[in-house]
């Protein structure tokens, strides 16, 4: 178990790693971890506990990975995958992905809440609880305003080209 405090980068550890995790050369400036085998992957990241997390800000839970301006507050195997998805949370639960599609930040502003094996891709969608559900839109500029509320196996896709994705779809 240590505590490291690097005054150059600003950076805090507290914890304890079983690799390389900590080493100087994984030190980016303003960033925080604490618990077990934890690794902050940016500048201004934050990881408030839990084991094995790798992202800009998580706190608790099992193998959560977040991407640039993404949240997961705890759970276990959530995802915002890639450099894409940006500025989306995941609110516990398991096995939850937001997946970048595309490159380019083509992921953003995604909400899952509470669910377990849900996937979303796309922009402005939201998940509300549930299990097995998924939006997929494959087009490049993506679907707007799309809202699962709970159930299980509901599923929003889109497809055709740019100008015929969804938009305003519902499943509550």
């Amino acid at each position: 178990i240590r505590f490291i405090w690097s005054s150059r980068q600003a950076a805090v550890r507290a914890g304890e790693v079983t690799g390389t995790q900590w080493d100087p050369f994984y030190f980016y400036t303003n960033s925080f971890a604490f618990g077990l085998n934890n690794s902050p992957v940016a500048e201004s990241t934050f990881i408030g506990g839990g084991e094995n997390h790798r992202g800009t800000f998580t706190w608790g839970g099992y193998n959560n990975l977040t991407g640039w301006g993404s949240m997961i507050g705890g759970g276990e195997r959530n995802d915002t995958i890639g450099g894409g998805s940006l500025w989306s949370f995941i609110g516990g639960g398991r096995n939850n992905q937001i997946n970048e599609l595309g490159g380019g930040g083509n992921s953003v502003n995604i909400y899952i809440g509470g669910a377990e094996s849900n996937t979303a891709n796309g922009r402005y969608l939201t998940i509300l609880g549930g299990n097995t559900n998924g939006i997929n839109v494959p087009s490049i500029l993506m679907a707007k305003y799309i809202t699962i509320g709970g159930g299980s196996n509901n599923v929003i896709t889109g497809s055709g080209p740019i100008g015929s994705e969804p938009a305003y779809a519902s499943v509550i």
